[in-house]
């Protein structure tokens, strides 16, 4: 026999279930393509959902990095971890960590390991 506490109990559950949804709501808003400009110096990065990604840094008209890897979040940073460069400027097996600042639909900010920030804004296609 269900007591009234029981049920109620169950009911909770049951509404927790209903709410929860599939995927992080974080990393759903940064998979696309993103990039960031100052200066001469650029990077592009796309986050794809299968937590890869491709990307490239110039400076001025030349590109000095072109690479590709896997990408994660853990608490409040983006990790990386760099499977290939065409350029060779980044050694396969390099990982990195990022700051995540905030994340908007529109851009999101990051935090470098040298404590600067950059600004990523969302490239529509």
């Amino acid at each position: 026999m269900i007591t009234p506490a029981r049920l109620l109990l169950l009911i909770a559950a049951l509404c927790l279930c209903a709410c929860a949804t599939t995927g992080r709501p974080t990393e759903n808003r940064l998979v696309g393509k993103w990039r960031y400009e100052q200066g001469e110096q650029s990077a592009e990065y796309v986050f794809s959902k299968d937590r890869t990604f491709t990307g490239h840094v110039s400076s001025g008209r030349r590109v000095v990095a072109d690479f590709t890897g896997r990408w994660s979040l853990a608490a409040d940073a983006i990790l990386y971890e760099y499977v290939s460069d065409r350029k060779g400027s980044i050694p396969p097996g390099t990982r990195d960590r990022d700051r995540l600042v905030s994340v908007t639909p529109g851009f999101y900010i990051i935090e470098a390991r040298d404590g600067s920030q950059r600004k990523y804004a969302r490239v529509r296609e």
